[in-house]
């Protein structure tokens, strides 16, 4: 995605692509995800989602400091499950 195009309704709801097609459209300013080869706006998470979401974020960064067996990111992360996407 590009340049940031500033609109007040998602331009892609509903939108037929896979992923690598979505990777090429411009920036709406809406996060959306792709299920069964549709685009779905993705609204934004709760406060409660979010605060438990850094808690346990933080508990897993300092679990990792102690045993190095991975690294943790923080959210939006693009997950692709399957190559038919």
């Amino acid at each position: 995605m590009s340049t940031l195009i500033q609109t007040e309704a998602p331009l892609y709801e509903g939108k037929l692509c896979n992923y690598d097609e979505h990777m090429l459209l411009e920036d709406d300013g809406f996060q959306y995800e792709i299920r069964d080869g549709v685009m779905h706006m993705v609204p934004a998470p709760f406060y409660s989602h979010q605060s438990l979401s850094g808690e346990l974020q933080g508990r897993l960064y300092l679990f990792l400091e102690k045993n190095p067996i991975g690294i943790i990111t923080a959210a939006p992360r693009d997950v692709k499950l399957s190559e038919k996407l």
